[in-house]
C-alpha cells in the first residue's frame, strides 16, 4: 500500500510537470492507481485513474498522462473530448501520436458522437462468416508484423481466436447446440526423431517401395525383391511409431 502511494505521488508530479510545460491553465486531476482497468488509464471525474501494471517505463507513464490531459483540455474548452480530429491534432503536436495513445483510440468514435442516422442491415450468415475470416486474416498479418517481443504472444492469441471462431462456425453450419473443441494433451515420449523428420523418411521409403514394386513386377528380379523386402521392413516400424505416438495413419 505504501509503495502504491509513492507511485501515485510520482504520477502526480509528472502530471504537474506536463501541465506546466504543455497545458497552461489546465486544472490538475488527482491521479489514482486502479490496476483493474482494461485500458491504460481513464480521464474520469474528478480523478484520473491509472493502470500501473500496464506501464513498463516512465516514458510510457508520461505518454499516458499526456493522453488523458488532452481529454481534460478538450472537455474544459467545450470541444469533443473523445478520440476525434481535435484529439489527434493535439496529440500529433505534442509528439505522442503513434505511440501509446494509438492503443486506446477508436477510429469511429467521433462519428458516433456526431448527429447521424443508423440503419440495420441483415447479412447472410455465410457472408458474415467470410467477413470474419477476412478480419482474422488481417489480424494474423498485423500480429506477424509486430515487434519481436510481442509477436509470439499476439500471434498466438490471434490463432486462438481463429480456432474458437472456426469451432463456432462449424457448430452453426452443422446445426449443433454445442461446439466441438480439439484438445491436445501432451504425453511422455516419443523419443528419437521429431515428427517432421519421421514423415519425411516415411515418404521417401514409401516412394522407394512403390518404385521397387513396379520394377519387380516388370522384371521378377530376385535382387529387386530382396531390396523391396528390406525397404518394407524399414517402413513397417516407422508406420507403427507414427500411429502409436501421433495417431497418424501413414
Amino acid at each position: 500500500m505504501e509503495n502504491m502511494k509513492i507511485i501515485e505521488k510520482k504520477l502526480n508530479e509528472i502530471e504537474d510537470e506536463l501541465i506546466a510545460k504543455h497545458f497552461s491553465g489546465l486544472r490538475p486531476r488527482p491521479v489514482k492507481i486502479d490496476n483493474s482497468l482494461v485500458e491504460y488509464a481513464r480521464a474520469a471525474k474528478p480523478d484520473m485513474f491509472f493502470n500501473a501494471r500496464k506501464h513498463r517505463s516512465l516514458r510510457e507513464a508520461r505518454d499516458t498522462i499526456m493522453h488523458e490531459l488532452i481529454h481534460y483540455e478538450l472537455a474544459d474548452t467545450g470541444k469533443y473530448a473523445g478520440h476525434g480530429i481535435d484529439f489527434k491534432r493535439r496529440a500529433r503536436k505534442l509528439g505522442i501520436l503513434g505511440r501509446i495513445e494509438l492503443d486506446q483510440c477508436f477510429s469511429g468514435e467521433e462519428t458516433l458522437n456526431r448527429p447521424h442516422t443508423m440503419e440495420l442491415k441483415k447479412i447472410p450468415r455465410e457472408e458474415f462468416a467470410d467477413q470474419m475470416d477476412g478480419h482474422l486474416e488481417k489480424l494474423r498479418h498485423v500480429a506477424a508484423c509486430t515487434p519481436l517481443k510481442l509477436r509470439e504472444k499476439i500471434y498466438r492469441e490471434a490463432r486462438e481466436i481463429e480456432a474458437i471462431w472456426g469451432g463456432y462456425r462449424n457448430a452453426v453450419q452443422g446445426g449443433e447446440d454445442f461446439v466441438t473443441e480439439e484438445i491436445i494433451k501432451s504425453r511422455r515420449g516419443p523419443r528419437g526423431k521429431p515428427l517432421d523428420v519421421l514423415i519425411k523418411e516415411g515418404r521417401e521409403l514409401r516412394a522407394r517401395r512403390d518404385t521397387l514394386q513396379q520394377k519387380y513386377s516388370e522384371t521378377k528380379d530376385q535382387k529387386v525383391l530382396k531390396e523391396l523386402q528390406q525397404v518394407s521392413r524399414m517402413l513397417h516400424p516407422l508406420r507403427e511409431k507414427l500411429s502409436r505416438d501421433y495417431d497418424i495413419e501413414f
